[in-house]
């Protein structure tokens, strides 16, 4: 966003800026990083990210101060800092032999749970029920703290894009 903000704000000092292009560049780098959620192999975002050089370059040739051009740079640097970290995230099996073992105990417990003779039976449905959503929810926390990141959001505890999706939404509209 701050790429594009002081774009924005440098198109009033030099009419020849093509911000079109630079909005084009900033919505692929975010349609990218969408496609880059849901195939854990693709880096198209970060090629994306390089598509900004084109801009910088142009930014040169116009008579933009290094300095400026400078800074734009530091930015994407850290855009492209973040987006690595994202996909580090979204990449690594965090403690894969862990879920594993706790999987193997849930299934453990509910098995011998289900055979158990607990007298009165509804007290036995009760203790059970009450087990198995425990342990099938901590299942469900783990592997969603493995991936936080998704392409559509799918439940509350999801990392949400919506600051994406909103700044693309403030490309589309017309100024004023």
């Amino acid at each position: 966003m701050n790429i594009h903000d002081d774009c924005a704000s440098f198109k009033e000092a030099f009419p020849d800026l093509d911000l079109a292009r630079l909005e084009d560049s900033l919505v692929r780098i975010i349609e990218a990083f969408h496609e880059d959620l849901g195939d854990p192999r693709s880096t198209a975002a970060l090629d994306a990210i390089d598509g900004l050089n084109v801009t910088f370059l142009e930014m040169d040739r116009i008579g933009v101060p290094a300095t400026y051009t400078s800074r734009l740079r530091n930015e994407q640097g850290a855009l492209r800092r973040s987006l690595l970290r994202v996909y580090h995230v979204q990449r690594t099996e965090f403690l894969p032999s862990a879920f594993l073992l706790i999987q193997s105990i849930v299934a453990i417990i509910l098995t011998v749970l289900a055979f158990m003779e607990i007298e009165p039976t509804y007290e036995a449905v009760i203790i059970l029920g009450f087990i198995s959503f425990f342990f099938i929810s901590l299942l469900r926390l783990l592997r969603l703290m493995d991936r936080p990141f998704h392409v559509e959001e799918r439940t509350k505890d999801d990392v949400s894009l919506f600051l994406l999706r909103g700044f693309v939404d403030r490309l589309d509209r017309p100024p004023g």
